[in-house]
């Protein structure tokens, strides 16, 4: 009957302390939920160092505690379990949550069994930020509410309550040692880079840097100017670089990821020095979409995704090509000749900045200045593969020349219209190209049409 007693007391005493936790999840007053309260006092700045340490967790390694350091002015590094470069955004998103540390309930700690019925007297982790001024703040992560949407926490700073803290906070804080470690693979621009080989599928493309003229010039497959915004674009995108997450650090066989036959290589020189970065891209996860890769002296592998292998490094010779070549500034133009079948227009600027033609067409002016702004803007749209007589530039039935102040010269020859596009080449360039026909309509729309002579009345 005692025993019947003792159990029916401790029944009651649950069933209040359950009832008690619950009514606090479900209905706190106005006074308790507030979001303007916070549980620290300290910002992001002030923290040089975080503990995070997790429990209950499958692997032993994700038992034991991460210690993680700043190194000034903004690099941060794991010094235990193991020594690693830590990933910089992954920390600075940890310490950006201090920011979001509103609780959604703050409920005084009248009664020690409610440690219990929180978790908090086996907590399931613990976060302990390290202030620049010596102190240590810690946050102590117990079970998930009833409803799940919430944390039990308590604050080495403030015994006398526990809190619901939302559990995106939370689980935002709490990262592995895997996910803490750095994902940053390569670190380039277009200032800092000499040059950098792409080889994809055994396609390769070199680029360098010319630092005399302050260009890049493509040496591989074929010399040939390149187009400083896709180079500074594609280094760019391969700084910006982070992988999804590392795989192993330590594999024994990288042939099982696909090393031994990369499928894509890319390599980087320095502007000073000849130290290179190098990474590889193995095969495809199995029954996946990502790629596995790694630094081509460091042992670890890296899951990165499928749209960087795929579209930003899938780039063939044309893509780094300069498109711009033809271009020039309209306002620098004195003199247009146009070439249009047999016959010729001579364009020329007057003192008062208009245009007057010869033979005479009443509307020279704006023939003119539409001509040139067309051309000025000419850009490449293809690199065929064809010779003058396919392409109808033997003897091209339309011709522009541009004389430019300095007495420089722009020359496009108009061939065969294809779709949108017409074959040009010019005296200087020597080589075909595609670009869009705006030029040539235009053209046909002046000159296709005899100008009509105005008519003089007959004399009186």
């Amino acid at each position: 009957m005692k025993n019947f007693r003792s159990a029916f007391i401790y029944i009651i005493i649950a069933l209040v302390l359950g009832g008690y936790i619950y009514f606090f999840e479900q209905g706190p007053t106005a006074q308790q939920k507030s979001k303007t309260y916070k549980i620290f006092h300290f910002v992001a700045a002030q923290v040089n160092g975080l503990t995070i340490q997790q429990f209950h967790q499958k692997k032993k390694i994700n038992n034991l505690p991460i210690e993680i350091t700043e190194v000034p002015p903004d690099h941060w590094k794991i010094i235990s379990p193991r020594k690693h470069n830590a990933d910089t955004i992954t920390v600075r998103s940890i310490l950006g949550q201090l920011g979001s540390m509103h609780p959604d309930l703050k409920i005084k700690l009248i009664n020690p069994a409610l440690l219990v019925e929180a978790g908090l007297n086996s907590p399931t982790a613990r976060i302990s930020y390290h202030l620049v001024n010596g102190t240590t703040q810690v946050l102590t992560i117990g079970n998930k509410s009833i409803s799940g949407s919430d944390y039990y926490v308590e604050t080495s700073a403030q015994k006398k309550f526990i809190y619901l803290m939302p559990t995106f906070v939370i689980q935002d804080s709490l990262k592995t040692l895997n996910k803490l470690r750095n994902r940053h693979l390569i670190k380039t621009d277009a200032a800092s880079a000499r040059k950098f080989l792409l080889v994809y599928a055994h396609r390769r493309i070199l680029i360098s840097k010319n630092p005399q003229l302050r260009s890049w010039e493509i040496l591989e497959p074929h010399e040939y100017q390149a187009d400083a915004s896709s180079v500074k674009s594609m280094l760019d995108q391969v700084n910006l670089l982070r992988a999804i997450s590392i795989v192993a650090g330590h594999p024994a066989n990288l042939a099982s990821y696909g090393f031994n036959h990369p499928k894509v290589e890319f390599t980087v020189w320095p502007l000073q020095g000849n130290v290179t970065q190098e990474i590889l891209i193995g095969s495809k996860v199995k029954g996946g979409t990502d790629y596995y890769a790694k630094l081509k002296h460091k042992k670890a592998v890296y899951l990165i995704s499928n749209y960087f292998v795929n579209v930003v490094l899938n780039k063939t010779v044309d893509h780094f090509r300069n498109k711009n070549m033809m271009q020039f500034n309209s306002a620098d133009a004195l003199r247009l000749t146009i070439h249009y079948h047999h016959k010729i227009f001579v364009y020329s600027k007057n003192k008062k900045g208009n245009w007057i033609c010869i033979p005479g067409r009443p509307n020279s002016n704006e023939e003119a200045v539409a001509l040139i702004s067309e051309l000025s803007q000419t850009t490449v749209t293809g690199f065929p593969v064809v010779s003058k007589a396919s392409s109808d530039l033997v003897h091209p039935p339309m011709v522009a020349d541009v004389t430019l102040i300095g007495n420089t010269m722009r020359n496009f020859e108009f061939g065969k219209v294809v779709a949108n596009n017409v074959y040009t080449t010019s005296y200087a360039l020597k080589r075909i190209y595609l670009v869009s026909n705006r030029p040539v309509n235009l053209m046909n729309s002046y000159f296709k049409t005899p100008v009509p002579t105005p008519t003089v009345p007959p004399k009186k």
